[in-house]
């Protein structure tokens, strides 16, 4: 092979070490673009809207206990649209790979162990939720402020002033997009003093000014914020001793860094703390028997040193200043921490035998892709979800004046999977501080005279390895099955949450319906006045319009079936409502339109039976109009 064959050879290999890594990341978040804006999303965009930008310098936050004034302003001016937003973000994760790539070269490591870094910290578990989420914008902006500024200002030793003053303009506005920004000054030190204190004294004269100023705008941040916060913090912060904070936090927290060790641990029968330490002293141990294998040199041990170094200073203010039940939900303050381990780890398996360094990558990266993609599943699900949701409502004529009641919705669904506690994948519907009309009005654009949601708990939707927690009503508990059906009548629209084998949904499940249509079929007790089909992802929805005439008996249920080739192909059985509100339980003279889905995914060659028939003893009623049991209609 000539010399430039060699040469096209290596440029072809640098692309593919940068290209392979960001292929990988864009094809596990792709799903994400589909999601719409939900949980924190929702009151984020509300405060913005109606929030001046001098309010958001001068006041705290949605939930007043964040100061976050940049973040907030980029919120205002960017478009409300949930696909630019999710692009942006999964585009921005991209970049940050690409940054933890490009600094890990200009800290000495070579394409191989560069490319190991940004696999690493792209595909990083608990990264997944960051990325998922357009509110924890608030988390990767700063990363990627963060690490541009360490890259321009190890560019900036070479010579370049504007390099180091671009790593002084994002450094200090790193604050001001969340608090984890003040710490983008000791972060920068580390990565100057990444080849000893000597050469760093030498360069006193380049880096000292820029992280002076740095540290300055640092601390006008802190006194801004405290002079924001402190009036309200007594009200609104319940804070922990710090004892507590660490009995529960540190070992919490470094589960997410030593996948995939803790599922080994997971199999002894021993509280999750035990198990958590365990899980963390063994990976130490790993990792100091690599590094010896290695016999590191110098400066791979200052790099190594660097690593650790910058996981602490991220971790250790999360441990001591956060609370337990935001750490329980928040995997995405591991954000930027993990940039940290994706260095050292780029480093140590690029050193250690090849054979060896590949297996523990895969392993590595078959754990976090396998957690990660859990993430990606039950969001994106839970997206498409609120898409039909949205899709129901948008549809409505007049919704101004419609009363809406949802059942069952779930702050968050959560599934377990065998590693470790931290390592669940969980998606995030709704907050006890969202607003629950304004969550849906976002959704689907229309706004409602009200919105109203119950739990019932004989009801509620569950399925192995998923657990959910319930969105607590406007009342101060949760209604019972009787009570909750008393309430139908109230409503106009009535939707519910399932989670079956399907996969989890919030679709309309019913509306009130007028009665001047003449009718379709005719059981003296019960007419069907309208009969309507729609082709939808899930399968073809079918809208029955009921109406109530007299005394019904208790037992009595419609049937619909899909018939093709006088075999029944689909059917959905039951009382209407999906079940929550039969016949019995209308008043007299109430018209509901029933929503159902047969799950088959396309009727166009078959006939539709629809009738009445008593679950005790299976007979069908007759149609007075046709004289048949079943009304047979063509979609």
């Amino acid at each position: 092979m000539g010399a430039e064959s060699r040469r096209a050879a290596a440029r072809v290999g640098v692309w593919l070490a940068w290209l392979v890594p960001l292929w990988i990341i864009f094809g596990l978040y792709a799903p994400a673009l589909s999601l719409p804006f939900y949980s924190d999303d929702v009151q984020i965009l509300a405060y913005v809207e109606q929030a001046t930008p001098w309010r958001m310098f001068s006041e705290a936050s949605f939930n007043v206990q964040f100061y976050r004034p940049l973040a907030n302003l980029v919120f205002k001016y960017a478009p409300p649209d949930p696909l630019l937003w999710h692009f942006a973000i999964v585009g921005l994760h991209l970049v940050n790979t690409a940054l933890v790539g490009a600094l890990a070269r200009h800290l000495g490591l070579s394409k191989t162990a560069s490319g190991i870094a940004m696999v690493t910290f792209g595909t990083f578990a608990f990264n997944a939720q960051a990325v998922l989420w357009v509110a924890a914008f608030y988390h990767l902006a700063p990363a990627f402020l963060v690490l541009l500024a360490g890259l321009a200002l190890l560019k900036a030793q070479r010579g370049s002033s504007a390099w180091g003053w671009l790593a002084v303009l994002c450094a200090a506005a790193a604050p001001f997009f969340i608090e984890n920004g003040v710490l983008a000054a000791p972060l920068l030190a580390l990565l100057l003093g990444w080849d000893g204190f000597q050469p760093m004294l030498k360069r006193w004269r380049c880096w000292l000014p820029h992280l002076f100023i740095i540290s300055l705008m640092s601390s006008a941040y802190v006194l801004l914020r405290a002079a924001v916060l402190m009036p309200i913090q007594a009200q609104v912060m319940n804070e922990l001793p710090v004892d507590q904070k660490l009995a529960f936090n540190l070992p919490y927290l470094l589960q997410g860094f030593t996948l995939p060790i803790q599922g080994l641990w997971m199999r002894l029968e021993a509280e999750p703390t035990t198990q958590a330490w365990l899980g963390a002293g063994s990976f130490g141990l790993i990792i100091i028997a690599l590094a010896l294998i290695t016999r590191p040199r110098l400066a791979e041990i200052q790099r190594y040193s660097l690593a650790l170094l910058w996981i602490a200073a991220l971790l250790i203010p999360n441990v001591v200043g956060l609370d337990p039940a935001y750490v329980a939900y928040s995997e995405r303050t591991l954000y930027l921490a993990s940039a940290g381990m994706a260095l050292g780890l780029g480093l140590l398996l690029w050193r250690v035998p090849r054979s060896l360094g590949l297996a523990l990558l895969a392993l590595l990266l078959l754990a976090h892709l396998t957690i990660a993609d859990d993430y990606v599943r039950l969001v994106t699900m839970q997206g498409r979800a609120y898409g039909d949701l949205a899709e129901d409502l948008r549809s409505l004529t007049g919704a101004e004046t419609k009363r809406l009641m949802l059942i069952n919705l779930p702050t968050h669904i959560e599934q377990r999977t065998p590693y470790a506690p931290l390592a669940r994948a969980h998606a995030a519907v709704l907050t006890n501080w969202v607003d629950l009309g304004h969550f849906i009005t976002r959704l689907s654009g229309q706004r409602f005279a009200a919105v109203d949601h119950y739990y019932v708990p004989s009801t509620f939707p569950t399925l192995e390895n998923y657990r959910q927690n319930a969105y607590w009503s406007m009342e101060d508990r949760p209604f019972e099955v009787w009570e909750a059906f008393q309430r139908f009548g109230d409503y106009d629209l009535v939707a519910v949450s399932s989670l079956t084998s399907e996969g989890y949904s919030v679709r309309l499940i019913g509306q009130q319906a007028q009665t001047n249509s003449p009718p379709l079929a005719d059981w003296g007790s019960v007419r069907l006045l309208g009969i309507e089909g729609e082709q939808r992802r899930d399968g073809l929805r079918l809208a029955l319009t009921w109406h109530r005439q007299g005394a019904v008996a208790r037992d009595l249920v419609p049937f619909v079936q899909a018939m093709c080739g006088g075999v029944v192909q689909a059917q959905a059985d039951g009382e209407p409502l999906a079940g929550y509100y039969a016949f019995y339980l209308w008043d007299d003279g109430a018209a509901w339109t029933d929503y159902r889905t047969l799950s088959w995914p396309s009727a166009a060659d078959c006939t539709i039976l629809v009738g009445l028939y008593h679950r005790d003893s299976g007979q069908r009623l007759i149609d007075h109009l046709s004289g048949s049991d079943a009304l047979r209609w063509q979609p």
